[in-house]
């Protein structure tokens, strides 16, 4: 019993020392992978630590590039602010501002004066990107401490760095990582660049030495991932370093994090644990054993029954067994009692291994349920069920975002209240929509341990609240692409924060819904490929197969093949290609053609294929080629052409003979039979018609095919064709003023003859000949559009301003309402040609008919009348001032901007308005009494005018003027006027031009506008100009008698010019005064000169070789070439007074003043400018260069008298 009894316990024992030996194994290999895990994770944190400090940095320096201290340049109190930053923000080893060559100008430490910046990575990056930018991982070198240099670029107002506001951040705030550690535990952190240069190391404890074959070998590995573990020994110990690529996103491995541990001290405990357990059962059972030999078997014998049932039990797989005898405090009791110890770790740990293995169950259920194309609502349910199964008391939740990337969507969540889900249903995303919509929105995990003071759930807190939410985190669902999908949500009903193991399940939960919803995705694509296969293939009307790329046997085949060749669809798969196909017909070239769709193919020609029957028919294949059963294929696309290689064959050679009388004339040739089908045709006819074979028209109803509609779209029946009848009747047919229609439904004029064939005596059909008169017709409706349009403009002309008044009279005398002839005249428009050229004049008249034409009205015309002169024929106005409103909006449109060779250039323009019925009846009389009133516009420059009969030459009230005017001369009514001209350099009185007027016995002072044309008209200008010489002359030389020594100017006509007489009339004026020739000068206008340039220039070359000075009257608004000019050599140039009251208001005008003053310095003319009026105009006429100026701001016009008495008061003019 005795032995037994000894034997008994010795067996006992073995069992449970062999448990105890697996269990510390177990527990031995969990520990290590566990915390292998761990160390990941935390070299994982310390990477998205410095991804943290790095994004701070940048928020950090934007706010120091607009400090005021920065902003000020001053640099002493910038270092002493930097100085304060760094200090209370020990993250950053240095910071300060450097100029753009690399200059320290501000800086946190002190530097020495040799060192520059521009050669660091981060400096040229925020230099030349302007950007925001971050440099390699480095040793300082001002601090001398590992760190990774940021810079940010400080902009002036226009965009230009100025200077960059640079910081270190040092690496040693990572020692954070080490520092997080449990306290007790030994680690040892490394830092590492890209080079492998072992930039820093931290450690709990001691601090180990690091031999460079270790650093070499956990650098060497951490290339090859961005994360993972490595085992190395280090100072006589094994160690697990855990490495992560801590870089930024475009340089991963420009920082390498390293985190190690002793994996003895990993295991130590667990080692330790084993041999006290084995050491206290082996001493349980040597006292066992000693107790049993010495004791007696009635006391010792039941606990020891009772201590081998409990272990019995436990090697059974019982766990759960305990020795009952553990209370007692004899040998057997501590037996058991250490036995019960053991029994709770083994069951401790077998519940962990059950824990995961459940957990991995779980995974598996829903790969299951994914793989099975289950319904995602289904697999949504089954995600949040593991989720909070594993995260106790949590209440999770899937959303989905939309197609569109804005809204999300409830997936599942049927633990959180229904009115919630109906709340959030929908809502859009966005950077504060609580922790989905943010998490969706940024693509980032978002936490919120309290809802209540998370600013990103402001709008939605009250909501959250009400429902008992009291925490949510929220991780973003990543398809395999990284587009987010949607989010999945953990909330809590207490103010919670995540662990690293939640979040691991979090992001597990997710995953598995990506791959659900990928995997749902993939396979609709998958079905709806498959279902527009099948319908292409199958329901294709061609016969179609495909086979095996390198075996050609036959994988598929459509319907119509199975009809066309007879094989059964079973036969057909037994059969390869060469079992059908045999030769190629023809000597076609196999051609890959690229369709619309850009799928390529290959047309292989025509080869002679065999049917079941034995029947050889000839195909045109085409083959694609695709992957079909995980397989190279070829599908083939086949066409039966036997019947038209027949048709071919047998019209050869009738073909052949016609082709040489077909093809020998270029006149279109086809003929029908009495059906109207055709019977031929030529190649002529095919290439009119827009066909490419002939055999598209063989056969072909004609009629039908080309001539079966009229040209104003209505039908053409066959009853009224010629050419029918022809092919019916025996009577030749012909026509000009028909269509024929192209194959691409455009229709051709042609002129074509229609003849009857006959055979035998019967008649057969018609032979039809025509000719396309295309070019015909366009040059008869050109000739004719040019006869009645403009041809730069493509407006009417003045040939269809008759027919248009005529009808607009017509239609508003009907209806009672007022139609009217507008005439409108450019201002100003020489100025362009002269300045621009032609050329450009040309578009602008192009653009601004453009600009008129799509402002007319329904049932207005614009016509160009010539030149710069444009008519209107105006209908259906309520009455004269909505008349007068459209010629004003006319203008305003006229007066908009045009952009012409670069330059925007702005015109004016005078419209006058004669109206229908009450002005005239037709279109001459119209246009007449429209240009008296466009005139009175330009003169008064009002810009509108309505005629008035008053103001008409011709009115009675005029014609009495003229008359009056032939007495004026002879009556001594006329009188001079002189307006002083100022040199503007210095403002001394250096001429006067002479100014004619006509003091009129009952109308008093009239000027010369009023009566001049009609002096003109009277063949009164002559002696009137040399009546004109002489008085100026005569005041000249008063003024000479005086003590003034000036010149006078008077103004001459273009009939003067044409005067040959004048220079000879002009030179005997001054002899007989007295008076040299160089003190008078003639002023002339560009339109005046350039009427007859030959005799003008003739003219004043005659007066000018007498000494008396030309200049150009109102530069810029004649006509006037630059060439002549220069030919011409004139004395001086005078700037319009238009262009110098607009300078301030027009940069056209200033630059055309400017122009003008340059043109006439390299002309060697003197510039005078009139119309000056203020003293602003004066100085910034002097300052262009102007020599001369004339205006109000001087003096206005005043007789001899007073200008004698304004001279003899001052020699240099004053302002008044």
């Amino acid at each position: 019993m005795r032995v037994r009894l000894l034997l008994l316990v010795v067996l006992a024992a073995v069992p449970a020392i062999a448990l105890l030996t697996y269990n510390a194994s177990r527990e031995r290999d969990d520990l290590g992978r566990t915390e292998q895990a761990e160390a990941i994770r935390m070299v994982q944190l310390a990477a998205d630590y410095h991804g943290w400090l790095v994004n701070s940095t940048k928020e950090v320096l934007s706010s120091m590039a607009t400090a005021p201290v920065v902003a000020s340049h001053d640099w002493p109190r910038c270092s002493a602010f930097m100085n304060q930053f760094i200090a209370k923000n020990p993250r950053y080893s240095n910071m300060g501002v450097a100029s753009i060559s690399g200059e320290i100008l501000c800086s946190a430490l002190p530097v020495k004066p040799d060192i520059n910046l521009k050669d660091r990575a981060y400096f040229k990056r925020a230099l030349y990107a302007k950007d925001f930018a971050i440099g390699e991982y480095q040793i300082g070198r001002i601090t001398g401490l590992p760190s990774v240099g940021i810079g940010y670029p400080l902009l002036d107002s226009r965009g230009r760095v100025t200077a960059i506001v640079y910081a270190a951040l040092r690496l040693s705030s990572l020692q954070s990582t080490v520092d997080a550690l449990p306290p007790g535990r030994e680690a040892l952190l490394l830092m590492y660049d890209r080079n492998g240069q072992l930039l820093a190391k931290y450690a709990t404890a001691t601090q180990p030495a690091v031999p460079a074959t270790v650093s070499a070998q956990v650098f060497r590995q951490s290339l090859g991932d961005l994360s993972g573990t490595v085992d190395e020994k280090l100072a006589g110990e094994q160690w697990i370093f855990s490495y992560a690529a801590a870089g930024l996103p475009d340089d991963p491995h420009g920082l390498t994090i390293a985190l190690g541990y002793p994996v003895s001290r990993l295991v130590g405990a667990a080692q330790a644990r084993y041999r006290a357990n084995v050491a206290g059962l082996i001493g349980v059972v040597l006292a066992a054993l000693l107790a049993g030999w010495l004791g007696a078997e009635a006391f010792v014998l039941k606990q020891i029954k009772e201590l081998a049932g409990a272990i019995g039990k436990f090697s059974s797989g019982d766990f759960r067994s305990r020795a009952r005898n553990a209370e007692s405090h004899d040998e057997l009791g501590r037996l058991a009692q250490d036995f019960n110890q053991m029994a709770n770790q083994i069951e401790s740990q077998m519940e962990r291994l059950q824990s995961i293995s459940s957990r991995l169950s779980a995974q598996n259920r829903i790969l299951q349920l994914v793989s099975a194309g289950k319904p995602n609502s289904t697999i949504f349910l089954e995600i949040v069920e593991f989720a909070q199964t594993y995260i106790p008391g949590a209440v999770c939740s899937i959303m989905l975002l939309d197609a569109q990337g804005k809204h999300l969507t409830q997936g599942a969540g049927p633990a959180l209240p229904a009115d919630y889900i109906a709340a959030i249903d929908g809502v859009t995303i966005g950077p504060n929509v609580g922790s989905c919509g943010t998490s969706a929105y940024t693509g980032q995990l978002v936490v919120a341990a309290d809802i209540d003071a998370d600013p990103r759930w402001a709008d939605y807190k009250e909501l959250a609240l009400r429902h008992g939410l009291r925490a949510c985190w929220s991780t973003p669902i990543f398809a395999s692409t990284n587009r987010v999908l949607g989010t999945l949500a953990v909330y809590y009903r207490e103010v919670r924060r995540p662990t690293l193991h939640e979040l691991e399940l979090v992001e597990l939960a997710g995953g598995l819904a990506a791959i659900a919803i990928e995997q749902t995705q993939a396979k609709r694509a998958l079905v709806e490929s498959e279902h527009e296969y099948r319908y292409l293939f199958e329901r294709n009307p061609n016969p179609m197969w495909i086979h095996d790329a390198e075996t050609r046997k036959i994988l598929a085949v459509n319907d119509a093949a199975i009809q066309a060749y007879g094989f059964t669809r079973e036969e057909f798969r037994a059969l390869s290609l060469g079992d059908i196909q045999q030769l190629p017909v023809g000597d076609e070239a196999c051609v890959e053609v690229q369709s619309q769709n850009n799928a390529s193919y290959i047309d292989r020609g025509i080869w002679r294929h065999r049917k079941k029957s034995g029947e050889c028919i000839d195909v045109r294949v085409k083959t694609f080629r695709i992957r079909f059963q995980q397989r190279d294929a070829q599908l083939l696309l086949l066409q039966d052409v036997t019947s038209t290689q027949r048709a071919i064959a047998a019209l050869a050679e009738r073909d052949r003979q016609l082709e040489l009388l077909l093809e020998s004339t270029a006149e279109a040739i086809y003929g029908i039979d009495t059906a109207g089908r055709c019977t031929f045709v030529n190649r002529a006819c095919i290439t009119l018609l827009g066909f490419e074979r002939e055999d598209e028209l063989l056969g072909q109803s004609m009629h039908e095919l080309v001539h079966h509609t009229r040209v104003d779209g209505s039908g053409y029946s066959r009853e009224d064709c010629p050419i029918c009848r022809t092919s019916l009747q025996p009577a030749p047919a012909h026509k000009d003023d028909e269509v024929f229609w192209r194959r691409d439904g455009t229709a051709i004029p042609v002129e074509y003859w229609s003849y009857p064939m006959r055979q035998d005596g019967a008649l057969v059909g018609a032979v039809v000949t025509f000719f396309d008169i295309t070019e015909r017709k366009a040059q008869r409706a050109a000739l004719q559009h040019q006869a009645t349009h403009d041809a730069l403009t493509g407006l009417p002309n003045r040939a269809l301003l008759a027919e248009a008044a005529r009808r607009a009279i017509e239609a508003d005398g009907q209806y009672g309402r007022v139609s009217a002839l507008m005439l409108m005249d450019l201002d100003r428009f020489k100025e362009v040609n002269d300045t621009l050229g032609h050329q450009a004049g040309d578009q602008l008249l192009a653009k601004l008919a453009e600009r008129l034409a799509s402002l007319q009205r329904p049932g207005d015309i614009v016509v160009r009348l010539g030149g710069d002169e444009f008519a209107f024929i105006v209908t259906g106005a309520e009455s004269v001032q909505a008349l007068q409103q459209i010629a004003h909006d006319l203008l305003g449109y006229v007066r908009q901007p045009f952009d012409i060779q670069g330059a925007r250039l702005q015109i004016d323009a005078s419209i006058g308005i004669a109206i229908a019925g009450l002005h005239g009846s037709d279109a001459g009389s119209l246009l007449r009494c429209a240009d008296v009133a466009m005139y009175a516009a330009k003169q008064q420059g009002r810009g509108v005018a309505v005629y008035e009969r008053s103001k008409d030459p011709n009115s009675q009230e005029r014609l009495a003027l003229t008359s009056d005017v032939r007495l004026a001369l002879a009556q001594n009514q006329f009188e001079l006027f002189f307006q002083p001209k100022i040199d503007l350099g210095t403002e001394r009185i250096v001429g006067a031009e002479a100014l004619l007027r006509w003091r009129h016995p009952t109308r008093g002072l009239i000027l010369p506008s009023e009566f001049i044309q009609f002096i003109e008209l009277g063949d009164m200008i002559h002696p009137l100009t040399r009546w004109v010489a002489r008085q100026a002359a005569l005041a000249c030389r008063r003024m000479h008698q005086r003590g003034c020594e000036i010149s006078v100017c008077i103004n001459v006509s273009t009939r003067n010019l044409l005067d040959e007489d004048f220079p000879q009339a002009l030179h005997a004026i001054l002899g007989e005064v007295g008076l040299a020739p160089c003190h008078l000068e003639l002023e002339v206008t560009e339109s005046a000169i350039m009427l007859d340039p030959l005799r003008s220039r003739d003219v004043l070359e005659r007066i000018r070789a007498g000494g008396i000075k030309v200049s150009i009257d109102d530069f810029g608004t004649g006509y006037s070439s630059l060439g002549y000019l220069q030919a011409l050599g004139v004395d001086g140039i005078k700037i319009d007074q238009s262009f110098v009251r607009r300078m301030f208001d027009s940069a056209g005008d200033m630059t055309i003043v400017k122009s003008i003053v340059s043109l006439a310095q390299n002309l060697g003319c003197e510039v005078i400018a009139e119309g000056i009026e203020d003293h602003r105009t004066l100085e910034m006429l002097r300052l262009i260069g102007c020599d001369v100026g004339q205006g109000y701001y001087f003096g206005r016009p005043m007789p001899l008298a007073e200008l004698l008495e304004l001279m003899s008061a001052t020699e240099r003019w004053e302002p008044a």
